[in-house]
């Protein structure tokens, strides 16, 4: 898998994954590595060392073909990309419309030609976040370009629930079929 954020450093990303895997918060290792900690982490590394599927950390790319450069470059076949900051692929033309639209169909086409699966994460834009429960694509920040292109759209809500602070999931866009699915995340 190749995880390509738009928004972090190669580092930053790692860093905040092996924390994750360690059930900690990123923060824990901002305050500085103790030696407990640190045997964790070679813990973690060896454990990940041992692994067959691997996941790769992209450098920021400003487009789909860097995005394949890099892809080739790894010599092996990746089933799947997630890309955070989708609107900051467009290199100087982050503010058009046009320029999205053309990410997208280039992300949809490079992931037909090669079988994979592309997970792109958005926000959401100031109306969406105060419909919360009633978001819908039309609350994607940025540009509906990205709901013309995608097969399946699924919003993140914050709520509460019974005094308690939750994130409601739900689909919001399914080209292949009935919305009222359930849908099953593991973390």
């Amino acid at each position: 898998d190749v995880f390509c954020s738009q928004e972090q450093s190669p580092l930053a990303m790692s860093q905040q994954m092996d924390m994750q895997q360690l059930e900690r918060t990123h923060a824990v290792m901002r305050s500085g590595i103790t030696p407990e900690l640190m045997e964790e982490l070679k813990g973690q590394q060896k454990k990940i060392s041992k692994r067959e599927n691997q996941l790769f950390i992209t450098p920021v790319v400003n487009s789909v073909r860097q995005l394949h450069e890099y892809i080739v470059s790894l010599n092996m076949p990746i089933h799947k990309v997630f890309i955070d900051g989708l609107n900051l692929m467009q290199g100087d033309f982050s503010d058009s419309y046009n320029s999205l639209q053309k990410v997208c169909s280039e992300l949809k086409s490079y992931a037909i030609e090669h079988n994979m699966i592309i997970v792109a994460v958005t926000q959401s834009n100031r109306e969406g976040y105060k419909a919360a429960m009633n978001m819908g694509a039309q609350h994607i920040a940025g540009s509906f370009a990205i709901a013309m292109y995608a097969d399946i759209m699924i919003a993140l809500s914050t709520i509460e629930e019974s005094g308690q602070p939750a994130v409601y999931i739900r689909p919001i866009l399914n080209r292949h079929g009935n919305l009222d699915r359930k849908i099953c995340m593991t973390p």
